[in-house]
């Protein structure tokens, strides 16, 4: 008689799904998260189309359902704190500093005026005419012999073609003795550059002419002046009339001695404003020379982190 004997298979258990975890930022923000700090730092869009683009799979839903998850989401003290960083390295990148102040104050000082508006002489019409004679420009010229009526004779050619304005004048020319004849000439404000674009302040049309407007050099001097201290050199001197010339050369040196090393001192003053080194960062005039923070190095003023979308 034999025994019976059962076997039993042993089911194999069912492998776990992994679980997917949000990478989380330093701030405790997820991706999604700080991309929804982001955009309601911007200003532009409700809190629901900013929930919407951070988190992609809500553009599915209805508004009832948005909403107070974007609410929720929106008054969570680490998204709150997160706007308000945000919004605070927004307001320090469009900050004015006293090196963008200084720097348009250079500008207006180092332009050059002539190339706004200028004055320039070049050869009269009879200078090099043929014979000193009137001279024409080729469409001149032709226009001279449209309108010339046969009745009144043959017509006279004077100085003939080839009159140009930009030409030197001739010294020998009858007419004007080497002086030539002068005119204004108005800049091209599209070829204008940095500083000229600083000096220039529009222009006015009147039945006068053209009238260019420029900043005032001289008041850019000045507060420039009063940045390096010029103002405040030795003030106690009192200047008289009865100062010899030898005493005044005198106390011109030492005010210029003075003037060099308050511009020295200035010139690091930038950089200490900022926290940095002295004459570090500076260009060669002496300024600090703009760029992204540590912490923000791609300079959009939203911070190094990434925002990525959940």
């Amino acid at each position: 008689m034999t025994k019976a004997t059962t076997t039993t298979k042993k089911t194999a258990s069912p492998a776990k799904k992994p679980v997917r975890t949000a990478m989380r930022d330093p701030k405790g923000l997820t991706g999604a998260e700080e991309a929804y700090a982001c955009l309601l730092a911007q200003g532009t869009m409700s809190q629901a189309d900013a929930y919407r683009q951070a988190f992609p799979r809500s553009q599915r839903w209805k508004d009832a359902a948005v909403w107070p998850k974007a609410s929720i989401l929106a008054g969570s003290d680490k998204v709150r704190v997160r706007v308000a960083e945000l919004m605070k390295l927004a307001a320090e990148r469009n900050e004015v500093t006293v090196t963008d102040v200084l720097r348009g104050y250079l500008n207006i000082l180092r332009a050059d005026p002539r190339k706004l508006i200028g004055y320039k002489r070049g050869s009269c019409r009879y200078c090099y005419g043929a014979g000193h004679r009137y001279q024409f420009t080729a469409a001149e010229f032709e226009r001279a012999e449209l309108e010339h009526d046969p009745m009144d004779g043959e017509f006279d050619p004077k100085g003939g073609i080839g009159f140009n304005p930009n030409r030197a004048p001739n010294p020998e020319c009858p007419e004007c003795w080497g002086d030539g004849k002068g005119r204004v000439i108005v800049g091209d404000t599209s070829t204008f550059g940095e500083l000229e674009c600083s000096l220039y302040a529009g222009v006015k049309l009147s039945k006068d002419g053209i009238e260019v407007r420029m900043h005032d050099q001289m008041a850019a001097l000045g507060q420039l002046a009063r940045h390096v201290g010029f103002f405040e050199l030795d003030n106690e001197v009192k200047v008289s009339g009865d100062l010899v010339p030898s005493e005044l050369d005198a106390i011109y040196n030492r005010r210029m001695a003075s003037a060099r090393a308050k511009s020295a001192e200035a010139r690091g003053r930038p950089a200490r404003l900022f926290g940095g080194a002295e004459g570090e960062g500076q260009g060669s005039d002496g300024l600090a020379e703009g760029g992204g923070d540590a912490g923000d190095p791609d300079g959009d003023g939203l911070g190094g982190d990434g925002a990525g979308a959940g």
